[in-house]
């Protein structure tokens, strides 16, 4: 699985003192009493052909959330590897100006990730 043994390298390069396993909080609880999670995977630069790899892989090795965007293209194989709990990030993007383009960009972005919500909604 080449996508993600690319993923631990890359995160073993930038971070090579750190655990995934404890050594940061799993996150800050807000308000509302979710918990708002303190690593989240970029899906950015991850290609169509790993990515459900990678996220599966990220959120295995402990990473508790995953974010995405339209312009990454690439939110349906990211949204392949994300199970029904896990922690969705979904950026719209600044092309949306007007209440119904916003609307438009979530229900899409939603459709192309196979989810009914997201966690986290960011306008980007």
């Amino acid at each position: 699985d080449t996508g993600a043994e690319q993923l631990y390298t890359a995160y073993r390069s930038i971070s090579p003192g750190v655990s995934l396993n404890g050594d940061l909080p799993k996150g800050i609880t807000l308000q509302n009493g979710v918990l708002l999670p303190s690593r989240a995977l970029g899906t950015m630069k991850i290609g169509k052909r790993v990515a459900q790899n990678i996220v599966g892989k990220a959120l295995e090795l402990g990473f508790r959330a995953v974010d995405t965007a339209p312009s990454y293209k690439n939110e349906s194989e990211v949204g392949a590897g994300l199970g029904d709990d896990d922690f969705c990030i979904v950026k719209v993007p600044y092309r949306a100006v007007w209440s119904k383009q916003v609307r438009e960009e979530i229900v899409q972005s939603l459709e192309n990730l196979n989810k009914e919500r997201c966690s986290l909604l960011l306008l980007h």
